[in-house]
């Protein structure tokens, strides 16, 4: 039967997508700096709806957009932040996303960890300096690192 065409069935259970609103809603989160200039809208929509369907909140996902654009740097070098489709089909909004303030502090950690220092080493060299005695260089520049100073 050349021509006739069968009724496409329709899903019992239809999928949620979303409100028309939540991806924008997403996506103008995203897209503020820090961000990938070359970021893909339509792949990052595909992804969005894909994670509602696999049972996701577009709240969740909010929050968790919210606070990993609060984890970066805004002077930071984008090549290393995810493109939003993968980082959609990562379930990445369910990470930790320490505050920017946090990752800071962790990477003065290894700054100073790196250089054979820990904090109470660094809390040792103030306790020094507030004394009277005279430090070197290097533990003057732990302090600096550290914000002790």
């Amino acid at each position: 039967m050349a021509g006739s065409s069968t009724p496409k069935q329709e899903s019992l259970f239809p999928l949620p997508v979303g409100k028309a609103g939540d991806f924008q809603e997403f996506w103008t989160i995203w897209m503020t700096p820090p961000r990938r200039k070359t970021d893909n809208r339509v792949g990052a929509e595909k992804a969005y709806k894909s994670a509602l369907r696999r049972g996701n909140s577009h709240a969740e996902i909010i929050a968790g957009t919210k606070a990993f654009k609060n984890s970066w740097d805004p002077a930071c070098d984008t090549m290393y932040m995810p493109m939003a489709k993968t980082w959609l089909n990562n379930d990445r909004w369910k990470d930790d996303h320490p505050t920017y303030e946090m990752n800071v502090l962790s990477q003065k950690l290894v700054w100073v960890k790196g250089r054979g220092y820990s904090w109470n080493d660094a809390l040792r060299i103030r306790k020094t300096l507030q004394s009277g005695v005279s430090i070197d260089q290097d533990e003057e520049q732990v302090l600096r690192q550290w914000n002790l100073d």
